[in-house]
């Protein structure tokens, strides 16, 4: 059954239920601003409903939504390394927050874990996996398995002993560091660093790079 109701405070709730293979009752509701707004959401949802792809993932914890994300939405385009990322990720969210179900997670929560995570580990590395989550919420949010964003706008806690202030080459330097490569290019390493500093590419990509036949 679908509907849509006005709100007291204005915003309409619309809703759908449905059941799944095994006989269980599921509902979805999310709240919009204008009629034609919810109405327009019910229509996307039970045409969804009727080709069986209604997700229920949100009843399961957050961090098994977010390892499920990334096997549904990255597993396929991400290189070994940025795999590496999201296993340290999903680990980090397995071992320092409660189980609470994605549906059911909020601002608190996520704060909690990032102020826990956080205190023992460098900016960089919160700052890439709050991106991680934000983006796995994001698609949650579209999909209706999350109703709010509660990553978005968080204030990110991190150990400042374990974070690196980055230093950047001055232009006189960067011009002597490149002389004495091109005077002393006997290896890789050094072809590499002046790579980077041409063309500004990242370390995976000049790794990647072979020798052109012609």
């Amino acid at each position: 059954m679908e509907k849509v109701r006005k709100q007291p405070n204005g915003k309409y709730k619309a809703q759908i239920r449905w059941f799944d293979a095994d006989g269980k009752r599921h509902s979805k509701s999310k709240r919009f601003d204008t009629k034609s707004m919810a109405t327009q959401w019910v229509i996307e949802m039970e045409n969804k409903k009727y080709k069986d792809e209604l997700s229920i993932n949100g009843d399961i914890p957050f961090a098994e939504y977010f390892w499920k994300w990334f096997e549904t939405y990255k597993e396929d385009s991400v290189s070994d390394r940025t795999y590496r990322t999201y296993v340290t990720a999903y680990h980090a969210l397995k071992n320092n927050m409660p189980p609470i179900l994605a549906s059911k997670m909020d601002r608190k929560a996520y704060r909690q874990f990032i102020v826990k995570y956080g205190s023992t580990h460098a900016k960089s590395t919160i700052s890439k996996f709050n991106a991680l989550y934000h983006a796995c919420v994001k698609d949650a949010i579209y999909d209706g398995d999350i109703k709010k964003d509660f990553v978005r706008a968080t204030d990110l806690v991190y150990d400042k002993d374990k974070t690196r202030q980055i230093e950047y080459l001055s232009i006189d330097d960067v011009q002597k560091l490149s002389t004495y490569i091109i005077d002393h290019h006997y290896y890789t390493s050094r072809l590499m660093i002046l790579t980077a500093l041409l063309t500004g590419a990242r370390l995976g990509e000049i790794q990647g790079l072979t020798w052109g036949r012609y």
